[in-house]
């Protein structure tokens, strides 16, 4: 199997070319939270590899594509991409996109700073070529994991990406059921236009079969760990399958030798990943 490179981002709202245009939000920091080198080290203990951790030093040379995209968002999304969290989550996939091009990496993995995998990128290897993201809930993804294998297929992804953004947000509205428009709609709205894919989140999904495991977008590492914005264990928005799930007894998580299972049926399935929203990373390694 080709070596899959690991891409970590870290955008500083402050030091962005067009950062005197964003709001301030209370979830986006100008230096790296401490409980991202947790998620790093535990990657590189499960896969046994070095991780890269994309911050201002490695982007100044896309200033002008980066500030290219901002334009196109605030032109096309005036109403969303003003706040500074919101604008750098979807800026981030861009700024993916730009290092992978630009250093030939044909296959890599994208997680956000406050996930953690339990296991290798061997389940990876028998899904076909593809940009593969994170299933939250009805017309809601995630990049917290997300996995390419191609970079004609993720190019593919990222120009239909620029394309939403030049249709604008009133176009985009009749697409969705959600008011907010954030990067997490934008990614199923790619999916159901067949630019990109998502990864199984539970066992009757697409690919299991391929995986043998399952992939949190969101529910399972707050379900079991709550957020960051004051809300316990046990807690799962309204657009969460899997909190639903978990709520109404139709599925349990357990842990096993810290290997975190979702006991469904008689089946127990491993989960690649855990969504910590909380970022009390250290519990959980």
């Amino acid at each position: 199997m080709e070596n899959i490179k690991t891409i970590y981002v870290h955008l500083s709202p402050n030091k962005l070319p067009f950062a005197n245009e964003l709001t301030n939000s209370n979830f986006a920091f100008d230096e790296v939270p401490a409980y991202t080198q947790i998620s790093i080290d535990q990657t590189k203990k499960i896969t046994k590899s070095d991780c890269i951790l994309l911050t201002k030093n490695e982007i100044d040379d896309f200033k002008d594509e980066l500030l290219e995209f901002f334009n196109l968002c605030k032109k096309g999304f005036p109403s969303f991409y003003k706040d500074a969290f919101w604008l750098t989550t979807l800026l981030r996939l861009y700024v993916v996109y730009l290092y992978v091009i630009k250093h030939d990496i044909s296959s890599f993995v994208h997680i956000e700073n406050d996930n953690l995998i339990f296991n290798d990128y061997s389940v990876l290897k028998n899904l076909p070529e593809g940009c593969f993201f994170t299933k939250v809930g009805p017309n809601c993804g995630s990049a917290g994991f997300m996995f390419c294998n191609s970079k004609e297929k993720l190019t593919t992804t990222i120009n239909a990406l620029k394309q939403l953004l030049k249709k604008g947000e009133i176009n985009i509205r009749p697409h969705t059921s959600y008011d907010f428009l954030s990067e997490m709609i934008l990614i199923d709205i790619l999916i159901r236009g067949n630019k990109a894919e998502y990864l199984p989140l539970l066992p009757q999904d697409k690919y299991f079969e391929l995986t043998d495991c399952v992939f949190d977008g969101a529910s399972y590492g707050q379900y079991i760990g709550g957020t960051n914005n004051g809300n316990d264990s046990g807690w799962y928005g309204l657009n969460h399958f899997i909190g639903q799930l978990l709520n109404q007894n139709k599925i349990q998580i357990l842990f096993e030798n810290n290997q975190p299972f979702v006991v469904d049926g008689e089946k127990k399935i491993k989960i690649f990943n855990l969504h910590i929203h909380s970022k009390k990373l250290s519990n959980y390694v």
